[in-house]
């Protein structure tokens, strides 16, 4: 339970087991909880802090917190106000989380690659898109890589080989991610990169070149050689007016495809229609 201030009334002694450390009296409960993730984007211990700020409603919200083997866990957040019965008196905030990590994975994560889904993907932009129209955003993009290569090493060396493949690259995704920024599969040799809060258009050519390359470092797997790279297309929103998900979607597969066929190992940004 939090004051009015957000600093801790009360904790029991769960949230060391839930996260490895104690929540203690007198601490922020924002400060906490930093380096938690919404699901579909943004930050919980910025939710929190805009809740104190009277800027937030009460609220329920899907986490994500990394684990110490980078292992991904999913909490259920949400507060609930004390007060008394005629609710003149306010006694203090309520946030109750719970482990809801088994059922998160199954709706909203590829079971290959362990990487968000498509159904996160759509989510996460119908949630920024919603906040283009309250005019509480920020600029956002989203990268559609499209694998070069892929079906000629299915082809050759079967499913089995392909399927690792496709986790291989999802551990590539991962690492060249950063808090603003969100790997996922799309279908298929199919992913995407949700980026938030982008500062400069170049930010997100930084980010492709950083996915491309890494990508080709992909030499062999179980002493098999193979031959792969990526293209890359890039959309950004608001852009011209447009933020809804299907649009965005569609603009950044316009541009991966311009990609592929301006010689494939190489970005393309939307709107601006040469390779790089």
């Amino acid at each position: 339970m939090c004051d009015s201030r957000g600093l801790i009334v009360f904790a029991n002694g769960r949230f060391e087991e839930l996260f490895g450390k104690a929540l203690l009296e007198g601490e922020s409960l924002a400060s906490y909880c930093e380096g938690m993730k919404l699901l579909n984007g943004g930050s919980l211990d910025g939710l929190i802090r805009k809740y104190f700020e009277h800027q937030q409603s009460a609220f329920r919200e899907m986490i994500s917190v990394y684990g110490t083997q980078d292992e991904i866990r999913h909490y259920e957040c949400y507060v609930n106000q004390i007060a008394s019965e005629d609710e003149v008196a306010l006694y203090g905030h309520l946030f109750v989380f719970g482990n809801r990590t088994e059922a998160v994975r199954k709706a909203h994560y590829d079971e290959l690659t362990g990487l968000p889904n498509r159904r996160y993907v759509q989510e996460w932009l119908e949630r920024l898109a919603s906040h283009h129209v309250s005019n509480d955003f920020s600029p956002y993009g989203l990268l559609f890589l499209d694998l070069d290569g892929f079906k000629q090493v299915n082809d050759t060396y079967g499913h089995e080989i392909g399927d690792r493949l496709l986790k291989e690259v999802a551990l590539v995704l991962n690492r060249c991610m950063n808090e603003q920024s969100t790997g996922a599969r799309w279908a298929g040799d199919e992913f995407v990169i949700m980026v938030e809060q982008v500062g400069e258009f170049e930010q997100l050519g930084e980010i492709a070149e950083n996915v491309m390359a890494a990508i080709q470092q992909i030499k062999e797997i179980d002493g098999l050689l193979i031959h792969i790279s990526g293209s890359i297309g890039i959309a950004l929103a608001p852009s011209n007016g447009v933020s809804d998900a299907k649009t965005l979607l569609q603009h950044a597969d316009e541009a991966m495809y311009k990609a592929k066929s301006s010689g494939k190992n190489c970005y393309c940004f939307y709107g601006f229609m040469e390779s790089m």
